[in-house]
């Protein structure tokens, strides 16, 4: 996996930006977006609300005495382990992951590439269980 740093703009660069920035309840509606791209049904219940809130307190709590970059990426590794493992979602999780890991490291600066072939192998692998967090 590989992840490049952004371009600072203006007001938003690395020194001015100390703090890691989360997704909150965006991953319920990018996983809302992308099965609609699919026509499937968007289902999704309180059991399911109640993971997917589990797994966004424990990406914030991880990480946290590393080196800034080492930091992003445990969190960004922890958020598409969670959601493609954990099968938090009815459908879409592995796209939901994606979309969900490349929204924080926006929202951080950062950006990584979806042409990656063993990103994409990786995410297969532990939606199906061949691949897991350590």
């Amino acid at each position: 996996m590989s992840f490049r740093q952004k371009r600072s703009r203006q007001g938003f660069g690395q020194a001015k930006r100390n703090k890691i920035r989360y997704p909150d309840f965006q991953a319920i509606r990018i996983n809302r977006k992308v099965v609609a791209l699919t026509s499937n049904d968007h289902i999704y219940t309180r059991d399911d609300e109640q993971r997917i809130r589990r797994l966004l307190s424990n990406v914030r709590k991880i990480a946290n005495n590393e080196e800034p970059l080492e930091s992003i990426i445990h969190k960004t590794s922890r958020l598409i382990f969670g959601i493609a493992g954990g099968q938090h979602f009815h459908e879409g999780n592995k796209r939901t992951a994606l979309a969900v890991a490349e929204l924080f490291l926006k929202f951080n600066g950062y950006t990584m590439s979806m042409n990656d072939k063993a990103l994409l192998d990786v995410v297969y692998k532990a939606s199906i269980g061949q691949a897991c967090f350590k």
